[in-house]
């Protein structure tokens, strides 16, 4: 069986297989490299450098096809089906069947498509994607989990977790995150929101694995929503940061400990993409 290339030009619009939209075109490999740069301070007249930190910066993704067409004629109605294709000035998402719940969110570069010899009935096209997060992520948002976890490979030893595994009505619970990395939204900009409920006042949300936490200095009922996006927080649709200490959470990778305070009730769900290094 030949490997598959999924392919979703915009949030709005339908994924698609590859050879599905472009007969002909046989989908080989598509492969990156992570790439982590280190910066350093240097002294004048001092030996060596003291390491200062590190940094996950754009990658690459390359795509390889196989292209088969009948003669000259048929090769250049292809040629101009596959770069009105992939010369859009915009971020497409990728997965292959390899990784079935993995995602790449790139933006392709200039490509040739040349037979591969003079009179070949076929050619190589290599694809350059660049991937300005550097990352992959997960096609669902963990609320959007639907008992998918069987579609991961064999030795990942991730726990059975569906979207209500993200969904918490206990002031004191633990929340998994399948990430390789920490889920930052003020640092490191990622994408976390908390959608929650509460019956009380001067609302406390601590993670006590890493300190991290938000609070709500008013009166709110479980009619009220509250969305805590990233660094905003929203009260039944309207800016609320005003009524916060300004804080946000933070997840780090693994089982992370919650403590809600302040809430006679509660119900809070985390939603947020798993964040992946390769």
């Amino acid at each position: 069986m030949d490997p598959q290339l999924y392919v979703k030009l915009s949030n709005d619009s339908k994924e698609f297989e590859i050879s599905t939209k472009i007969p002909g075109l046989r989908f080989l490999s598509l492969t990156d490299t992570p790439i982590q740069t280190n910066f350093y301070q240097e002294y004048s007249g001092v030996d060596s450098s003291m390491f200062y930190y590190s940094t996950t910066s754009k990658n690459t993704v390359t795509a390889k096809f196989l292209l088969r067409y009948r003669n000259y004629y048929h090769y250049k109605a292809l040629r101009q089906k596959i770069y009105q294709l992939f010369m859009q000035k915009h971020l497409y998402r990728l997965r292959t069947d390899a990784e079935r719940m993995k995602v790449n969110y790139v933006i392709p570069t200039s490509f040739d498509i040349e037979p591969a010899e003079p009179l070949a009935k076929y050619a190589q096209i290599t694809i350059a994607f660049e991937n300005p997060s550097g990352y992959k992520f997960s096609r669902y948002r963990s609320d959007e989990q639907k008992d998918i976890w069987d579609d991961y490979p064999l030795g990942w030893h991730l726990p059975v977790l569906t979207g209500d595994a993200f969904l918490f009505r206990d002031n004191t619970f633990s929340v998994y995150n399948p990430s390789d990395i920490q889920i930052d939204p003020y640092m490191q900009k990622n994408d976390l929101k908390l959608k929650m409920k509460f019956q009380g006042g001067d609302i406390n949300v601590q993670n006590e694995t890493n300190g991290s936490n938000w609070t709500f200095n008013d009166q709110v009922t479980m009619q009220d929503t509250i969305v805590l996006d990233g660094i905003n927080t929203y009260l039944n649709g309207s800016p609320a940061s005003g009524k916060t200490n300004f804080g946000n959470l933070v997840l780090d990778p693994g089982w992370n400990k919650i403590s809600v305070g302040g809430a006679a009730e509660m119900e809070m769900i985390f939603s947020f993409p798993f964040v992946y290094i390769d």
